[in-house]
């Protein structure tokens, strides 16, 4: 019992999650057009991502594992990606992070052929952890996603 109080005491002086009015501007992802096809903007992401120093996994289609793969399917490539510095750095200043990593990109074909990859906008997951170091290292791995992407799809 002694412990449920202390904890209903702890919470009861968390500080209600509000965001800012510059924060409710940023976009939930960030979508970029490739002018390749959709296996060169998978393979230049790869590149990308190694000169980037992320570790590279092996991609899957977006519905992999979960049923029978169609031809749509084959047309919605998710890379997932880790920079370990970055993890460390993460995990250190609260282990509830890992739900969120590794990093990954979906690359998309639509029916005209037009390709794009979308990132999730980290920073909105992670300003709920009401810790200042953490969002500014969300900050720094999102714009070094953002440059590795913008180097894949130039």
């Amino acid at each position: 019992q002694t412990v449920n109080d202390l904890v209903a005491y702890i919470r009861s002086h968390e500080k209600p999650f509000v965001l800012n009015s510059k924060e409710a501007d940023e976009p939930l992802v960030f979508t970029y057009e490739s002018s390749h096809d959709l296996d060169t903007t998978v393979d230049k992401l790869r590149a990308s991502a190694s000169a980037y120093n992320f570790r590279v996994y092996p991609s899957r289609t977006l519905f992999e594992g979960l049923g029978a793969n169609t031809e749509e399917d084959n047309k919605q490539v998710v890379l997932r990606f880790c920079n370990f510095k970055n993890m460390q750095r993460f995990l250190k200043l609260d282990p509830r992070l890992g739900v969120i990593l590794p990093c990954r990109a979906t690359v998309l074909e639509d029916e005209q052929g037009k390709v794009s990859i979308v990132i999730e906008n980290y920073l909105h997951a992670i300003k709920r952890f009401n810790n200042e170091q953490m969002n500014i290292e969300a900050e720094e791995l999102i714009q070094s996603m953002k440059e590795m992407i913008e180097e894949a799809v130039w």
